[in-house]
C-alpha cells in the first residue's frame, strides 16, 4: 500500500518530523524496511494530509507501507513537548493521548521511503 510520510532532515538525515530526540527516534533510509522500537509508524494515506502536516523545512516522501496488525488510535500525545515515558505508556499501556490524529493518519508496522515528492 502507498502512503505519505512527513520526515525532518537533520545532519543530512531523515528522521519523524515529532519524536527527534529520544531513544525511540527512527533515521529513515531510501529503499529500506523500517520497523518503530515500539508502537506503530504514523503516516497519511494521501499526500493532501501530509502537506497539512508540514512544519517548515519539513519533507514528504511517498511510501509503502505495510499493516500486520491493525490498531485503532484516536489521540496522540503532545508531540512538541513529549517523553520516553509518555511514548511507552501510549504504546504499552494504551493510554490515549490528549490531541486528535491528524485526519488520514494511518499507522503502519513498517514502511519503506521511495522517493521524496514534496
Amino acid at each position: 500500500m502507498i502512503a505519505y510520510k512527513v520526515l525532518r532532515k537533520h545532519n543530512s538525515k531523515l528522521y519523524s518530523a515529532v519524536i527527534l530526540n529520544s531513544k525511540y527516534t527512527i533515521e529513515y533510509k531510501k529503499n529500506r524496511w523500517i520497523k518503530p522500537k515500539i508502537g506503530k509508524i504514523f503516516c497519511f494515506a494521501a499526500l493532501e494530509d501530509a502537506e497539512r502536516f508540514i512544519v517548515d523545512t519539513d519533507e514528504v516522501w511517498e511510501v509503502k507501507i505495510e499493516i500486520e496488525n491493525p490498531i485503532k488510535v484516536n489521540y496522540i500525545l503532545d508531540t512538541y513537548q513529549i517523553t520516553d515515558t509518555e511514548i511507552t505508556m501510549f504504546w504499552q499501556k494504551n493510554i490515549d493521548g490528549t490531541h486528535r490524529l491528524p485526519e488520514g493518519t494511518i499507522l503502519a508496522d513498517k514502511i519503506k521511503l521511495l522517493r521524496r515528492v514534496v
